[in-house]
């Protein structure tokens, strides 16, 4: 019986012509442990709010898709300064060495945030506008399979409407 496997992250190889093996690492080390190939195509600039981002693992912050994705990401800078996540990283999209994604049948899913939480468990976190919930079932089911298959090392949640709280029942 095969083993399940665990939470390990595929670096992204956007370029290769060739299925990339699942490396030895987790999605948190997949998106820190470069830190030169973290390089956003744009870093945020403070166009929809100002805070200070004092837990994310880089200096620097990629931008945000919308004002929710932003406040999102404020919400898990403060629970990581409450000690609640260790740190947590603005995952990018299709950047080789430092992108986390979960492969589906159609492509790619690269979810917003990958966080570490005190005890270990890496918790990734995808927010989606309301407008835009009922077109990413599959992204919420390969997002629940991938958890579930890794025997709580990791966590997935999608998150609509701004209901942090839901964020806060896996942490």
């Amino acid at each position: 019986m095969p083993s399940k496997p665990c939470c390990h992250a595929t670096p992204d190889r956007s370029n290769a012509s060739t299925p990339t093996p699942k490396a030895k690492r987790s999605p948190a080390s997949a998106a820190t442990s470069n830190s030169a190939a973290y390089a956003p195509v744009r870093d945020y600039d403070g166009r929809f709010g100002q805070f200070e981002f004092r837990k994310h693992f880089y200096g620097r912050v990629g931008d945000f898709d919308s004002k929710e994705e932003f406040e999102c990401a404020c919400w898990l800078d403060t629970q990581a300064q409450q000690g609640h996540i260790k740190f947590w990283v603005r995952n990018l999209v299709r950047r080789e060495g430092c992108s986390f994604f979960l492969q589906k049948a159609d492509g790619r899913f690269y979810p917003d945030f990958l966080c570490q939480l005190a005890d270990g468990v890496v918790l990734v976190v995808e927010y989606k506008g309301a407008d835009r919930w009922a077109g990413t079932e599959d992204d919420r089911l390969i997002g629940g399979l991938w958890a579930e298959l890794s025997d709580g090392a990791c966590r997935f949640i999608m998150v609509k409407n701004k209901e942090w709280y839901q964020i806060d029942k896996l942490i």
